[in-house]
């Protein structure tokens, strides 16, 4: 652990980040927020460019490798809000990340609904639609990560008993929203004429010159790929609840 000294000056550095912005005045604190917001779809294009780059990375990866890979991503875009958020002991931060993840699904969706032959309009509908789910879906884990710290922060800190069972509830209900998520997507494209491997493995159910993956195989490799991703990304919001609760003593 860290010596006295060192442990005083981080709790007095949060206490002062906190009391800083709890001091400010309500339009001064929605300006801080709004700018905050404004500096992530300012940067949304960076994160494009560099998903593409991440996926040229990956191309010839393994299944599990390819998961772990879009958990280790998901987890590099949420870090920023999560530094924010233990900077100032204010969980808004957390939320502000929602916007990214839905624009670039709403991107991936309309370019893979226009590769499937749909129209701009009707592109543009799955995207929004696929959108909405990715943003409400990565929503829900938060309220209880949310709850999690500042039970932390009022009681100046966790057992470890305690800090392993919300470790474990945050990743399990990661897991069952991303499930949820790849869900609602696929169920989506599916019935908006999106050429999926899902889409391609039901029309040929009967085929008997069909030599692809059955439809339930690509639903059980879905659940298999979302599960490892969300595990992966579960790591950043169990790494803040961490923080939060045995910060000062690291």
């Amino acid at each position: 652990s860290l010596p006295q000294r060192e442990t005083k000056y981080i709790k007095d550095f949060q206490q002062d980040r906190k009391d800083t912005f709890n001091a400010l005045p309500r339009v001064e604190k929605i300006n801080y927020v709004n700018n905050y917001l404004n500096a992530l779809d300012e940067n949304f294009d960076k994160w494009q460019a560099q998903q593409k780059i991440i996926e040229k990375n990956t191309q010839g990866l393994g299944k599990t490798a390819r998961a772990v890979s879009g958990g280790v991503t998901s987890f590099g875009i949420q870090a920023s809000g999560f530094a924010l958020t233990l900077a100032t002991k204010n969980p808004t931060f957390m939320y502000g990340m929602l916007p990214v993840f839905g624009y670039m699904e709403r991107g991936s969706s309309y370019r893979e609904a226009r590769m499937s032959g749909l129209s701009h309009k009707d592109a543009m509908r799955v995207a929004d639609m696929n959108g909405l789910f990715e943003v409400g879906t990565e929503l829900v884990p938060l309220p209880f990560v949310t709850k999690a710290m500042k039970r932390y922060w009022k009681d100046h800190g966790s057992t470890l008993q305690q800090f392993a069972r919300d470790g474990a509830t945050t990743a399990l209900i990661n897991i069952g929203s991303e499930n949820a998520n790849i869900f609602l997507q696929e169920t989506n494209k599916f019935f908006s004429g999106v050429q999926t491997e899902f889409a391609v493995a039901w029309a040929n159910k009967d085929n008997p010159e069909y030599d692809g993956p059955e439809w339930w195989e690509v639903m059980a490799d879905n659940a298999y790929m979302t599960s490892v991703s969300a595990l992966v990304s579960s790591g950043g919001m169990v790494s803040a609840q961490g923080v939060a609760a045995f910060g000062p003593d690291i």
